[in-house]
């Protein structure tokens, strides 16, 4: 369990360098060869997208280790951290803009918690529906 929380840490240092490097893409000042800037938009796009899988691997683990209640609550817990994050990120996110790479934040949260809420509501299911298998 040790080792997912420490990937979902990496994963939150990708997602920061992501927007950073997004961020340092948008606001250069253009001027001649921009190749390597260039290249940097798409190494902030792979670090951004990267940190995605992550989360929702690492959802869908967790609402398999973790005992049912908990993985419903830390889904509960996941979507008001996207609610929240997407009330105060909303107004501040351009598409015209690197701060459109912001609604990724509660998008990911929407998906891991909805994750985490539907796999812990099946296996809560599943053991509370569970039949004996010799009919007794």
């Amino acid at each position: 369990m040790r080792k997912v929380w420490l990937i979902l840490a990496f994963a939150i240092v990708f997602m920061l360098l992501g927007f950073w490097c997004s961020k340092l893409y948008v606001d250069h000042i253009y001027s001649g060869p921009d190749d390597p800037l260039r290249y940097l938009n798409y190494v902030s796009l792979s670090l951004l997208f990267l940190p995605c899988v992550i989360f929702v691997a690492a959802a869908g683990y967790l609402s398999r280790k973790l005992p049912v209640v908990r993985a419903v609550v830390t889904g509960i817990a996941t979507l008001l951290a996207a609610a929240a994050s997407g009330k105060v990120i909303s107004p501040i996110a351009n598409v015209h803009g690197w701060t459109f790479a912001l609604l990724l934040i509660p998008v990911i949260c929407l998906l891991c918690g909805s994750l985490l809420i539907l796999v812990g509501a099946i296996r809560f299911l599943a053991q509370r529906f569970r039949r004996p298998l010799d009919g007794t």
